[in-house]
Parts: C-alpha cells; sequence; structure tokens
C-alpha cells in the first residue's frame, strides 16, 4: 500500500502457509493516496477509526465516495488495480494478502483471478471478528497459537470462497472426506493426551492422520466438532482442573506439566473457560 503525507505507520507482519497478515495504523493529516496491484487477493479489514471523504475505486468498477465503518471490509483480488484517496481522519486495519494458490490447496482445483469479486467497504461480520482473532495470535509461537492461526486460515480462504468464489467451491469442497475414520480418531486422541505437556503441532497430527493438514483441519471438526487447537486446549484444562483438585502442586508445575507457555498463560486461559482463576478453582474443590 502506498501512501503521502501521513504520520509513520505502526506495521506489524506475520506469516502463515498461503496468507501474509500487515496490522497498519495512521493518522491522515493532508490528502492521502494508495494503490494496490497486485499477484494477490487483498483483503483489507476495519477495525477502528474513520478515514474523512473517501473516494475508492477498483479496475473495471466506477469509483465512489464512502463513509468507513468498524467492520467494512475491502477486497481487492488478485490482478485488480485499486486506488483510492482520503482527506482526513484515522484509522486502525488489517490487511490480509492471499496467493491464488491458496485456494487451489483448500479445494484441489484451480481458481482463475477474477474468480474472486471486488468488494468496496463491504459488511461481513465473520471476516471481521476472524481477522481480529488472527491479529491476536501476531507474535506468539505457542503450538496453540500455531494451530489457531492455521485453523483461522483456513476459515478466512474457505469462507471468500463460499460466499464469494461461487457454487466451484462447495462442488470442489465435497470431495474431502468430513469426518476421520474411528481407527484415526483413536490415534489422534491417543497421541494428544499422551503430550498434552509437550508442543502439540498441526503437521504432526496431519501425518498420523495420514492426510495434509487442509484435509485434516475440515475431516477434524467434522468428527470433534470443534478444532484442534480448541480441542487440546480442552484437554490441557481437564488435566489441569485434576491436578488442581487432587494434587499440591504449584500452580506454575500444573501449567508446565499441561503444556501451557507459563502461568500467566495457564491463568489466562483457565479464567477465560472455567470463569474462575486457577487458584480460586482449587479452593472451591477442597
Amino acid at each position: 500500500m502506498e501512501t503521502a503525507d501521513i504520520n509513520p505507520r505502526t506495521e506489524t507482519l506475520a506469516a502463515w502457509p498461503g496468507l501474509e497478515l500487515s496490522l497498519l495504523s495512521e493518522q491522515i493529516l493532508s490528502p492521502t493516496d494508495w494503490a494496490i496491484h497486485g499477484e494477490e487477493h487483498t483483503l483489507i479489514v476495519h477495525f477502528e477509526g474513520e478515514m474523512h471523504d473517501l473516494v475508492a475505486e477498483i479496475e473495471g468498477h466506477e469509483a465512489r465516495r464512502m463513509p468507513t465503518a468498524v467492520g467494512d471490509v475491502l477486497l481487492i483480488p488478485a490482478g485488480r488495480k485499486y486506488a483510492s484517496q482520503a482527506r482526513g481522519g484515522g484509522y486502525r486495519c488489517a490487511e490480509i494478502r492471499i496467493a491464488p494458490e491458496y485456494f487451489e490447496e483448500l479445494t484441489g482445483r484451480a481458481r482463475d483471478f477474477h474468480d474472486i469479486p471486488p468488494r468496496l467497504m463491504h459488511r461481513d461480520e465473520f471476516l471481521y471478528f476472524a481477522a481480529q482473532r488472527l491479529a491476536e495470535q501476531v507474535g506468539r509461537d505457542d503450538d496453540l497459537s500455531r494451530m489457531m492461526s492455521a485453523s483461522l486460515s483456513q476459515m478466512i480462504g474457505l469462507h471468500l470462497l463460499d460466499k464469494y468464489g461461487g457454487a466451484a467451491a462447495d462442488a470442489s469442497a465435497q470431495g474431502d472426506s468430513a469426518e476421520l475414520s474411528p481407527q484415526t480418531r483413536q490415534w489422534l486422541e491417543d497421541y494428544i493426551e499422551a503430550n498434552l505437556s509437550k508442543r502439540i503441532v498441526l503437521e504432526t497430527l496431519a501425518s498420523l492422520a495420514g492426510m495434509s493438514v487442509h484435509r485434516l483441519l475440515v475431516a477434524f471438526r467434522g468428527t470433534f466438532g470443534t478444532t484442534p487447537a480448541q480441542y487440546v486446549i480442552q484437554r490441557r484444562l481437564a488435566h489441569a482442573r485434576a491436578l488442581l483438585a487432587g494434587t499440591r502442586q504449584s500452580i506454575t508445575a500444573i501449567a508446565m506439566a499441561t503444556g501451557f507457555a507459563s502461568h500467566s498463560h495457564f491463568t489466562t486461559a483457565f479464567k477465560r473457560h472455567e470463569g474462575v482463576a486457577p487458584n480460586q478453582f482449587r479452593r472451591m474443590r477442597r
């Protein structure tokens, strides 16, 4: 994104297979122009603030003057030229760039650049909340965060195909198995249970299941009704509850024994899911 005459922006870049994320924050002090033209699909999700007197245009569509609102999304297909100008205000947004080949990995079929139609300040609550959750994973390198990021990346890609890419996405998605076999499910359950204190990565789970990471994510949700990251944290918290109630181990020791990165990470996750801090839970059980 090219800019001129603005305050220095804050930008954090993170990348996952097929998808890159930038977090942008700017105060617009004078008329400012942007231009985007690349070989990737670009998704911009507006988190906060507003731009005054914004005029935007995507190649092949008329320029539009429009206000900005929290939750708005801008979708620029690969190969299309985007240009806009704003005359004041400020904003914070996520800029997500998606390689067209990523859709081939998700569906097993090639997608033309223009299969994904442009959108100018379009409201999409799912993309807004998914982008926020993805932004929260920036800078984290624990196994749960890595699994969460992979799941969110896949969900964003599938959502774009399902909502904006037409029926072809549905037809190709049906080719993947929606569920794991009983034997594969048991292998995954046993492996996760035996390794709760260790780093668990999607690549290992996919190898155990004999499938790609993308197919595993689809089949895992179809079988367990949740993502691998959510399932792992559920099992870690269940083990933590048993240790809190039945042992005198310290909170830090229990955090390490159940695979959490730190005392604070464990406490935050436990309170979010249980409604009370670990030490409060222990007092209640005794």
